[in-house]
């Protein structure tokens, strides 16, 4: 389905740049057939020398594109959309990965029933193990799913919701790196702080959270069911399990997710709103 389609990128930032590699290393794209624009020539050509793309004028990105990749800043978005608004056409695809920007607002500012598709990628996408959620447009369809589908499973997992939950897959997938990078940090400094070299600690906890994501991705077994088989009644783990619910942890977490939630909800309206 993708043979020979022509991808055209706007905006080369990290997730963009991430995204082209991932395309290319699977090869499901060849690089003379990705287009590629962004406002800042250095970094421009930087990317274009790397991953030997095609570096070209953004009008030009959506010329010549069977699929369009939007991957600027939010509050870039709206003056991006209107100045190329009338080279849009409807046999394009036109995939847009910025945060709390709906579909809507999308199809509001380029003219014709042109199909978009907005996804919510993460930062492990970097290593091709990241996890993406997708939501249609309403002038999209099945088929644009499946070319969606098949370009962000070149980068990880991919999974379709309804675009009214995108802001709560934001705050769990889409920050959700963070999260787990927190709990190295708060494991490597509580092991230091019990006795452990900090380079020990790290290696410990880096190592150990990759074990129990590895558990968790190939076990039939829920969360809860897996971390129950390793805590034994009186033991270390049920002494620490016990002393963070004391300390309410699960609802700090829950307040954390909440806030990431609400934080994409706020930029939706402050830089989402559509032109009716």
């Amino acid at each position: 389905m993708l043979k020979g389609k022509k991808l055209g990128v706007l905006g080369i930032g990290n997730m963009g740049k991430a995204l082209i590699g991932g395309f290319i290393k699977a090869q499901i794209l060849q690089p003379e057939h990705i287009y590629a624009s962004d406002k800042h020539p250095e970094k421009l050509q930087a990317a274009c020398d790397e991953l030997r793309i095609q570096k070209v004028s953004s009008e030009d990105v959506i010329k010549r594109s069977d699929v369009i990749l939007l991957a600027v800043k939010p509050q870039d978005m709206g003056t991006l959309l209107d100045q190329y608004a009338t080279l849009f056409h409807k046999e394009q695809l036109v995939i847009s990965i910025a945060a709390g920007l709906s579909t809507d607002y999308i199809q509001d500012r380029i003219e014709g029933n042109i199909p978009v598709v907005r996804v919510m990628p993460n930062l492990p996408v970097l290593v091709s193990l990241g996890a993406s959620a997708y939501c249609l447009g309403s002038h999209a369809s099945w088929p644009h799913g499946v070319v969606t589908s098949l370009l962000f499973s070149a980068v990880g997992s991919v999974v379709e919701v309804s675009e009214d939950q995108m802001d709560t897959v934001t705050a769990v997938s889409g920050t959700g790196p963070a999260y787990v990078f927190l709990l190295a940090e708060m494991l490597t400094e509580a092991g230091t702080r019990e006795g452990l070299p900090r380079e020990v600690a790290g290696y410990l906890a880096s190592q150990t959270i990759k074990g129990g994501a590895e558990m968790l991705v190939n076990s039939d077994d829920d969360p809860m069911t897996l971390r129950r088989r390793v805590t034994s009644p009186g033991g270390t783990t049920a002494a620490a399990i016990q002393s963070f619910e004391d300390n309410g942890l699960r609802e700090i977490f829950y307040k954390g997710v909440h806030a990431a939630r609400h934080r994409s909800a706020e930029i939706r309206q402050t830089f989402g709103h559509t032109k009716s």
